[in-house]
C-alpha cells in the first residue's frame, strides 16, 4: 500500500512553508510561524519532523537538490566554461534567495556541518566534475575547487538588505569579479 497523498500533501506543505519562513526570518523561524504558513497546526509539524533542526535539515536537502540539479545542468552544456558559469550564478542565486538560511545554516552549523543532507555530497561530486571538465579545458585556473566556489559565492549574503534593484547589481558585480577570479590566466 503506498503513501496517502494527504500525508505527501502535507509533508509538502510543511517543507516549502518552511523554506518561505527560513528565507524570510532566518534562524528566527519557529515552528508555529512554519505551522501557520502551511495552515497546518504545530502538532502536524511535529508528526512530519521531531524539531527544528530536523526541519532545516530538510530545507538544507532542497537547497542542496537545488544546487545538484544546476551541476547536472552545467555538465550537459557543449562549453566547459560555460557550466563555470552556470553552477556560479546558481550558487550565487541559491545564497541570495536563502539568505536568511544560509546564515541561519551558519549560526546552526553544527548539525549540518556534521552531517549534510544526503543529496549532498552527490551535489559536490557534480560540482567538481564540471570543475574539472574546465579545468581540462584550461579555462578554469588549476587551483580551484568546489570549496572555493561555495566560499566565494557566499560572499553575495554580506551585501547589506537594500532595495531589490541595489541587491542585484551589487551582486552581479560580485558574481562578475568572482567569474574573474575563476578564469585561468592562459585564458585572457
Amino acid at each position: 500500500m503506498g503513501v496517502r497523498k494527504d500525508v505527501v500533501r502535507n509533508r509538502r506543505r510543511i517543507i516549502d512553508a518552511a523554506v518561505a519562513s527560513f528565507r524570510e526570518l532566518g534562524s528566527d523561524a519557529q515552528m508555529d510561524d512554519i505551522a501557520r504558513r502551511a495552515g497546518l497546526g504545530v502538532a502536524t509539524i511535529y508528526r512530519y519532523f521531531a524539531n527544528r533542526e530536523e526541519l532545516l535539515r530538510q530545507v538544507s536537502e532542497e537547497v542542496s537538490g537545488s544546487l545538484l540539479d544546476a551541476a547536472h545542468h552545467a555538465l550537459e552544456l557543449d562549453d566547459p566554461w560555460e557550466g563555470v558559469v552556470a553552477v556560479v550564478t546558481r550558487f550565487v542565486e541559491v545564497n541570495q534567495e536563502y539568505r536568511q538560511l544560509m546564515n541561519t545554516t551558519r549560526a546552526l552549523s553544527t548539525p549540518l556541518v556534521a552531517s549534510p543532507p544526503p543529496s549532498f555530497g552527490t551535489m559536490q561530486s557534480s560540482v567538481e566534475a564540471v570543475l574539472e571538465r574546465a579545468k581540462a579545458a584550461g579555462v578554469l585556473r588549476a587551483d580551484i575547487d568546489g570549496r572555493h566556489i561555495s566560499w566565494l559565492t557566499s560572499s553575495v549574503t554580506a551585501i547589506p538588505a537594500t532595495s531589490g534593484r541595489e541587491l542585484r547589481h551589487h551582486t552581479q558585480i560580485l558574481q562578475q569579479l568572482i567569474l574573474d577570479a575563476l578564469r585561468s590566466p592562459s585564458v585572457g
